[in-house]
């Protein structure tokens, strides 16, 4: 804690008590999350790296007791190596390989460079400094050319970018002798501010990059639940809200809409006879036929096992049977290549109208298009349909 004597003092105890709760309690906070999510080698990772902070702050808080050298440096090499960590995760967070044997040589020349100036107290603080300092500048280099800027990534870089400069303050002190060599207690302003701005900036750091990892786990369940993972295409949940929310502009301002109903023709047939690694992969060419076509037309979604839909905003029925006529003849064109043969695929499709009078709800319009599909699987497959014209309500 900050105290008065001649002048304002801090005591470095106090310090690494702060870095040894931190490191603890974000520790704490990455095992509960390793234990949580579904990338655990990655976020371990993390948990690895606060231990490391932990044990190597706890080695220097204990040589201000024990006044022993070898513990002070050991535990600054345990610290620089969690500091290296903070690179490889922020690698690993990026979507970037891991530099393993990048990262080993990093410790070893941080050992090095350590044991070179362990005779110089002076030498001594400028490498704790850039040995320090560097694992961060280039954390932040990474996030930078690789991260998108989302308020986790600017916090990060901003902790990381705080924790540097504090760094570079102190290497500075230490160079102009303001202090030669920080000691137990700290009663240099410039100096004190360094190493608070250090504490700060990890905490900081920290707390961005624990905000990235659960702003990338949510991502992913959203995608979960969003696309069917065979296919790629949007999922059943979104497609039934996507489609009350189409439905909701087109009572409001009478715009077009349209839905399509498609079902793969002789779909169980592929996977009896076949296998389903067939079977999947004609679902598969099949996704990407209905993406390439409809591209900006529609949303295509996966609502069954071979069953798929296709909302058409801004769509009148013709111009959605027309859709659907390509559709259907890209998809007789496709040839599917596989150990037993070549397979053909064709596909059933039933087209339906968003009207107002009577007024649809999604429900109606999905079981018209449904009803139109029914009908062009009993007519023969391989063709579409549309949904028969509803009856108009007429008052009186």
């Amino acid at each position: 804690m900050p105290e008065r004597a001649d002048g304002m003092t801090f005591d470095l105890v106090t310090f690494n008590i702060a870095i040894l709760c931190l490191a603890l309690a974000f520790g704490f906070a990455w095992f509960v999350l390793w234990r949580i999510f579904a990338h655990p080698h990655e976020i371990g990772g993390w948990v690895v790296c606060s231990v490391l902070i932990a044990i190597g702050a706890a080695f220097v808080l204990h040589s201000y007791a024990s006044e022993a050298f070898d513990e002070s440096f050991w535990g600054h090499v345990l610290l620089t190596a969690g500091f290296s960590m903070i690179w490889l995760q922020a690698r690993s967070l990026a979507g970037q390989s891991l530099p393993w044997r990048g990262l080993l040589a990093l410790n070893a020349g941080n050992l090095v460079a350590l044991l070179v100036a362990t005779p110089d107290p002076v030498a001594l603080q400028v490498v704790y400094s850039i040995t320090s300092a560097g694992p961060f500048l280039v954390s932040i280099w990474t996030l930078a050319r690789h991260m998108s800027a989302s308020p986790a990534t600017r916090l990060s870089m901003f902790g990381l970018a705080v924790a540097s400069l504090g760094e570079a303050v102190r290497l500075l002190v230490v160079l102009l002798y303001l202090t030669d060599e920080i000691p137990a207690s700290l009663s240099n302003p410039v100096a004190i501010a360094a190493v608070l701005s250090i504490v700060f900036g990890i905490t900081l750091c920290m707390f961005g990059f624990l905000l990235g990892v659960i702003e990338r786990e949510r991502s992913e369940l959203t995608r979960i639940a969003v696309r069917d993972d065979l296919t790629g295409l949007f999922s059943r949940r979104h497609f039934q809200e996507s489609l009350s929310r189409a439905c909701r502009p087109a009572a409001g301002e009478a715009r077009p809409l349209s839905l399509m109903a498609l079902d793969l023709d002789g779909f169980k047939q592929v996977n009896d006879s076949h296998g389903h690694a067939a079977g999947d992969e004609c679902l598969r060419r099949f996704a990407d036929t209905a993406r390439s076509l409809l591209k900006g037309a529609g949303e295509v979604a996966r609502v069954g096992g071979d069953e798929f839909c296709v909302i058409l905003p801004d769509t009148r029925l013709m111009d959605a049977m027309r859709l659907a006529e390509d559709l259907r003849r890209s998809v007789e064109a496709e040839a599917i290549d596989f150990p037993g043969g070549t397979l053909q695929m064709t596909v059933s499709i039933g087209v339906a109208e968003w009207h107002a009078n009577p007024p649809m709800t999604p429900a109606d319009l999905k079981a018209a298009a449904d009803e139109a599909l029914y009908r062009a699987k009993r007519e023969g497959r391989n063709r579409i349909a549309s949904a028969r014209p509803t009856p108009v309500a007429v008052a009186g």
